[in-house]
């Protein structure tokens, strides 16, 4: 088997798993604990998690010990899911956070490590196109994924102690998939963890350090809807299968989005994905006016394609532009900054929706109108300068 497939297997297995886990988290903590700002705590831990773990695996990414990581990263998230299902742990609130936490640590810890490691078994010219298939393949996941587990969730044929269980088999698996690649050779490489050279070339790269800076203000505002959606579905609608229909369309928007990428080209400046932003708060607004189905999936086609888009994006010219030596600490900081917005807006908004179920979408909607006008000024002072 060759590296390309070990690394797509690793990553679309891993995440399918995840995927389901966190499709019945959502509702199952809702159903069990009645309560938004839990369901914002959880989100928020996950955000902590990713911040404390991102930039170990910035450093780690960089070193020679980048495949022993990952390796340990997949075993430990393993283990701890069959841990917690053996003692039956989950209905305790201490201990689902520490779940939570545990498990996104492996996650967040990965992922500077995965992206780091496409740039050892690709060619250069291959990223982009890997990037785009992967992309893809997790899209596509993630239409079959959510409505199968929350159907089988809310028919009872499936728990959640059962769906811990598939996450650890699927950390197992990507395990497997990656064992062969702790002998690819990579530069000898000692452990730092100085991010000076990695802060020094996003200094000197004033367009990525703008993409990495709207990007957590991005999350930090579209962690609200990833807390309407669950609670849209159960609270609003009465049926918990609804919000893993609205995964899956999550997913046909990423995918649309990702398939225009042959026909639309994303520059740099990323001009269409400024306009749809703008185009998903409008919708956002008839959401909060009407609650209904169609504004809301709507919303969600628009956001979804849009996102797609703009995630390749990044992830692509960051790989082309950031020298190898500060590849992974440059990505630990972007999931920095990313998560560091994605925590504050979950607990900031899961008090808000314990609030009121529908006016905190006004917020959501006037951020994504407010970093569309960042854009803008920022694009027009770039071509005043030159």
């Amino acid at each position: 088997m060759t590296g390309r497939n070990r690394l797509t297997i690793s990553k679309t297995l891993s995440f399918a798993g995840t995927t389901f886990f966190n499709a019945i988290l959502n509702i199952w903590v809702l159903e069990v604990f009645g309560s938004s700002k839990v369901l914002g705590n959880i989100n928020g831990y996950i955000g902590v998690a990713a911040i404390i773990c991102n930039l170990l695996g910035g450093a780690f990414a960089d070193s020679r010990y980048l495949v022993r990581l990952l390796l340990w990263s997949d075993l430990i998230a393993s283990l701890v899911c069959f841990y917690i299902v053996g003692m039956n742990l989950v209905e305790e609130l201490l201990w689902l956070y520490i779940l939570v936490f545990s498990l996104n640590a492996s996650t967040y810890l990965a992922s500077p490590l995965f992206k780091t490691l496409v740039r050892y078994v690709l060619a250069k010219d291959e990223i982009v196109k890997y990037n785009t298939e992967l992309s893809f393949l997790i899209q596509l996941a993630t239409i079959v994924v959510p409505p199968l587990a929350t159907t089988l969730y809310a028919t009872k044929w499936i728990t959640m102690n059962e769906a811990i269980l598939l996450n650890g088999v699927s950390y197992l698996i990507s395990f497997v998939a990656l064992f062969s690649l702790r002998k690819l050779k990579l530069k000898n490489t000692r452990l730092d963890f100085n991010y000076y050279a990695a802060l020094q070339e996003l200094k000197a790269k004033r367009n990525i350090l703008f993409l990495v800076l709207t990007g957590g203000a991005l999350n930090a505002f579209l962690a609200g809807f990833n807390l309407y959606a669950p609670l849209f579905a159960t609270t609003l609608m009465k049926d918990p299968a609804l919000y893993g229909y609205l995964m899956s369309l999550e997913a046909v928007g990423g995918i649309l989005g990702i398939i225009s990428l042959k026909w639309l080209d994303i520059s740099q400046k990323i001009g269409l994905e400024r306009y749809l932003f703008a185009l998903a708060a409008g919708a956002l607004i008839f959401v909060y006016v009407f609650t209904s189905i169609f504004w809301i999936a709507l919303f969600t086609l628009i956001l979804t394609f849009c996102l797609a888009r703009y995630n390749v994006a990044i992830q692509s010219i960051i790989q082309q532009e950031i020298v190898p030596q500060v590849l992974g600490k440059v990505f630990s900081l972007f999931f920095l900054v990313v998560n560091i917005g994605l925590s504050s807006g979950s607990f900031i908004f899961g008090y808000l929706f314990a609030l009121d179920h529908n006016k905190p979408l006004l917020l959501v909607a006037g951020g994504l109108i407010l970093i569309d006008l960042l854009w803008f000024f920022v694009t027009k002072l770039e071509q005043k300068e030159n």
